[in-house]
């Protein structure tokens, strides 16, 4: 099962893209129901007080993630000493809770996270769109009037 949800979630990480391809990532839907699913497996330690925060281990990426991260752009760090710092394996495995923890926040980056950026965008595209639509009833008439001169012209 954490190897499907992995699957998932590492399969659209082209999802964040400036230009995401639609034909080759999952829809905003399923991803939505994934990480419906996956909140779910969340409830059990994530409770309001933060009580099993301590069992979410921090060296997760470290240790054969299934969520792979190496494609996401790097704020402090570039490719190289990102690569060093992620080649230094630690030792042991992980837990049920830390990998439930970590592909649930890959799912809602890439999912949740995608579809609000991209309806940002499409919010900016239409209003755009309406200004444009404002311009043009406003040149409406001048653009009448000049066909209307240009058929008497015959």
């Amino acid at each position: 099962m954490l190897d499907w949800f992995a699957y998932v979630v590492n399969s659209n990480h082209k999802r964040r893209a400036l230009r995401p391809d639609a034909t080759q990532l999952s829809s905003d839907g399923f991803l939505l129901n994934v990480s419906y699913v996956l909140d779910c497996l969340c409830q059990p330690f994530m409770d309001s007080t933060f009580s099993k925060m301590s069992k979410i281990e921090t060296d997760y990426l470290r240790r054969k993630p299934r969520v792979d991260i190496k494609p996401e752009t790097k704020l402090n760090a570039d490719q190289n000493a990102s690569d060093e710092f992620y080649d230094v394996e630690v030792a042991g495995a992980s837990n049920f809770i830390s990998e439930i923890f970590f592909l649930t926040l890959a799912a809602h980056h890439y999912g949740t996270e995608a579809s609000n950026t991209m309806l940002k965008t499409l919010e900016k595209d239409v209003k755009y769109l309406q200004e444009q639509m404002v311009k043009l009833e406003g040149e409406r008439s001048k653009i009448v009037s000049t066909s209307q001169k240009c058929m008497g012209c015959d």
